[in-house]
This record gives C-alpha cells, structure tokens and sequence, in this order.
C-alpha cells in the first residue's frame, strides 16, 4: 500500500519567510518521511481575524485666526460719535470721536473709514489727524497719534453738502496698523459729553482773537487777524467767524482759506500750525463789502471760544 504523509504547516508562516517547498521538506524531520512515498504538504491558511476600527464623526471646528497684533482683539464694542457742530446752506463741521476697543495701544498709523449717503465732500482735517482722502462716498482718515487701550481720540472735519440732506455717515471701521484687520464700529451722534466751557468777563479766555482792519475802499477792505493761544500747545489751528454784514473774503494769505459767503474759516498754512502756550500766529485777508462794521463779535479756536478784541 502506498502510504502518504501530510505535513501541516501554517501557511502564514511559510509565506511570511518566504519558504520554497523544497526547504519546507528539508527542515522536516527523517520519520516524517518515507523513501519512495510521495509527500504532500497541505498549506492551510490560517484563521484571520478582523479587527474593526470605530470611526466616531467629529463636530466641524472653525479655523481659528490668528491676528498679528494679539494684544489687539477687541475687548468691547467700536463706538464712533459723530457730532456736527456747526453747519451752513452749503458747508458743515463734525466732530469725530472714536474708541480704542482693545485693551492694546493702537500706535499709529490708524485709519478711520466711513461712507457718506448725501454726496457730501470732506474739504479739510482739523488736528487730531494728519490727512484724509476721499473716493466717490468712501472716505478715509489717517492719524500719527497713539490712542491707548479703551481710550478716546478725536479730531474735526469739515466739508460739503447738497444743502437738503446731511445725514450721518455709515459704515466707519477703524484699521490698526499693520493694517491687515479692521474693526466695525457703531455710530452713535451725541453731543460731547463734556461741560462746555463758560467764558465770562470775569473768566480767562483760552484764546484771543485780535481784529484789525488798517485800510478800507468802497465795497472792499484788508484786514488782519491775530491768534493769541492761552491754553495748553496746540499743533494744527482753525479759525472761525461769521461776518455781520455780508461781507466775504477775495483772498487770503498766511492760512487756509476755506470759507463760503460771511462763514470765514481759516486753518493754518504748513509753516505757522504750532501754537505753544501765549503763542501768536496771524493771517491777512481782503474782503469785499464794509470793512469798518466787518469785526466779528464771536470766534474759536479748534471749536474753543476766544475773546475778540
């Protein structure tokens, strides 16, 4: 009879050595195998087990973003007062006022942004910030100043209106530096809440405004002013008055004119905007109309009354 010898080897063994049949049956014992007998081999596989891994969904995470100024995120809301202080048929005077909503210093430069509704036109920048620019309703203000963590900073516009509707400005975003994020900030029109100063006879003004008219011809006259500071420096000046009787100034020197019909507003020229304590800085004009009942009775300095003398 012919006999037949089964060895039983694992298979995941011999495929994972990698074993030829011929070295299966050489590592064989010699009694396993019989001269003359054939010998199979049997490869049974061996029992595999899978093992499944849970996959548990996972809530969607938003991205966090990471600012470049980390002391600068916003501890409280961006407020912006826009408060007009002054208006005629055609031109206008706003205070603005906005706060540093980190509790970070905002070192300049920052930008201020806001978008008019009315076609109004910003003509100037009255201290408080060193430029602006304007493209169609957007207009945009830069400041050298540095406004610390949850303070205040203001500064005084002026410009143009329809003369029907002057309605506030929307969508004012203050832009720290380096100036890859910006805030939107609320707008509220209050008026400042401060007591506004009283000036009596008995009172020291802050300012005086000295006002001379040395030569005068029929239907015109020159005159010159003076601005005499008294309170604390100021860098950047403007001057307002209303003529009495009609009158308007034809030119000007040694300022800005920015004035329209009796509303005189003069501001500085590049050479004569620093006014320390007791300072002096003057302009001269020409004007048409009656030059000696031309003297003003009122006037400020930056929004301040003065003594006109």
């Amino acid at each position: 009879m012919r006999r037949t010898r089964t060895l039983s080897l694992v298979a995941a063994t011999s495929l994972a050595a990698g074993l030829s049949l011929a070295t299966v049956l050489a590592a064989a014992p010699a009694s396993a195998i019989t001269p003359g007998v054939a010998a199979v081999v049997t490869a049974t596989p061996p029992a595999t087990t899978a093992t499944a891994t849970a996959i548990t969904s996972r809530p969607l995470i938003s991205p966090t973003v990471t600012r470049t100024s980390p002391s600068l995120v916003a501890d409280a809301m961006c407020f912006v007062n826009w408060y007009v202080q002054s208006q005629t048929a055609t031109t206008f005077q706003a205070l603005v006022t906005f706060r540093n909503p980190t509790s970070g210093t905002i070192a300049p430069p920052w930008t201020l942004s806001w978008s008019f509704a009315n076609g109004q036109t910003i003509t100037a920048i009255l201290g408080g910030a060193t430029s602006f620019s304007q493209t169609g309703t957007r207009v945009t203000v830069s400041g050298t100043e540095t406004v610390a963590g949850g303070q205040s900073h203001s500064f005084i516009v002026t410009g143009t209106w329809n003369g029907y509707t002057n309605t506030t400005p929307t969508g004012f975003s203050l832009k720290p530096p380096p100036g890859v994020y910006f805030f939107s900030c609320t707008v509220t029109t209050a008026a400042p809440q401060t007591t506004p100063a009283v000036i009596t006879s008995a009172a020291p003004a802050t300012c005086v405004i000295d006002y001379q008219v040395p030569s005068w011809w029929p239907g015109g006259f020159q005159a010159n002013v003076a601005i005499t500071n008294k309170g604390a420096p100021i860098t950047g000046w403007t001057v307002r008055f209303t003529f009495p009787n009609g009158q308007r100034v034809t030119q000007l020197w040694s300022g800005v004119n920015q004035s329209s019909g009796s509303d005189v507003v003069v501001g500085n020229a590049s050479w004569n905007g620093n006014l320390p304590t007791d300072g002096t800085a003057w302009f001269g004009f020409q004007a048409a109309g009656d030059g000696p009942s031309s003297q003003p009775t009122t006037a400020t300095l930056n929004g301040v009354p003065c003594q006109v003398i």
